[in-house]
């Protein structure tokens, strides 16, 4: 039996006796005729794995077209293989799958499917897996069980492993916001996920045209738990300031989230004290040279000659 490996039920297949069919684990296709028999048994590991899985950009559309494009590795696995086989993604978030070839048995079942990094530390179950770090190698082992037919049943005589990576936003942002507090635009913003960030960097502008940078902060790489990030300025303009988000990726790739306006009002400075230069606190009507002393640290000389 021919067909391509679906996983996500764990299927258990009736067919003829002493034909070979082929098909994914989770969802039967067309049934094919095959004389070929294999009779031994397979058991792969972690540490000891089958091969290289080949990428595809989304899932084939039939064990054929894997066959006819170098996707399948035929060997004799056997009524109750585990097998195992290397991959290394370009993006955090990948679906692994196989096709499957397997000669006169009448029932066919997969899983557990279970992924490993380098080290063989097992880090997840199934067949869509997130949070991976893109350039790493991983093992992904799957355990097959062929049964029913009787002599004629020798089991998996094919697999045809293979993964597409999924397209990954490089920053899901939740929010970003900002005000004015005590003389300055506090910018606040949230990420839900991110992928390959490298950092973020905070714009302003007093038209919404024209952008000056104000600084960076750095990103978290990869996440995909909610994270928090804030960004003072300090020296706001007077009147309405605008600013932006942009985010950078690692390969220098960016993106611009939405535009903001913070108010900041004219303030009128208050008048701590007046003294002369001597130190001497005196009042406004004093004669002579006289300094104006403000709250902003601002100081305004004066002078009153007695006619």
């Amino acid at each position: 039996m021919k067909n391509l490996l679906f996983l996500l039920m764990i299927s258990i297949v009736g067919l003829g006796y002493g034909q070979s069919y082929t098909g994914y684990v989770l969802e039967n296709v067309t049934n094919n005729t095959e004389d070929t028999i294999y009779m031994s048994l397979r058991a792969g590991s972690c540490g000891s794995p089958d091969g290289s899985m080949n990428s595809t950009t989304t899932s084939p559309p039939s064990y054929n077209w894997l066959d006819a494009n170098g996707y399948c590795n035929p060997n004799s696995y056997g009524t109750n293989p585990t097998v195992c086989w290397t991959f290394t993604p370009s993006s955090s978030s990948v679906t692994i799958n196989s096709g499957y070839s397997q000669t006169g048995c009448v029932n066919v079942s997969f899983g557990p499917f279970n992924l490993y990094d380098a080290s063989c530390t097992l880090i997840g179950t199934g067949l869509n897996f997130t949070s991976l770090v893109p350039g790493n190698s991983y093992v992904w082992c799957m355990t097959a069980s062929a049964s029913g037919g009787g002599p004629s049943c020798t089991g998996f005589n094919d697999f045809c492993p293979y993964f597409f990576n999924n397209i990954v936003l490089p920053v899901e942002l939740g929010i970003f916001f900002g005000y004015s507090y005590e003389g300055k635009s506090i910018l606040k913003w949230t990420t839900f996920s991110e992928n390959n960030n490298d950092y973020f960097t905070v714009e302003r502008s007093i038209d919404s045209e024209n952008w000056t940078q104000l600084g960076n902060v750095e990103g978290a790489g990869y996440s995909t738990s909610g994270i928090d990030y804030t960004y003072y300025d300090n020296h706001p303009l007077t009147g309405v300031n605008y600013y932006r988000l942009k985010q950078t990726d690692f390969d220098g790739k960016y993106q611009y989230f939405n535009i903001i306006p913070i108010i900041h009002k004219e303030s009128k400075k208050k008048l701590i004290k007046i003294v002369n230069v001597t130190g001497q606190i005196v009042t406004e009507e004093y004669e002579g040279v006289k300094y104006f002393i403000y709250d902003d640290g601002t100081v305004e000389q004066k002078v009153i000659i007695k006619q």
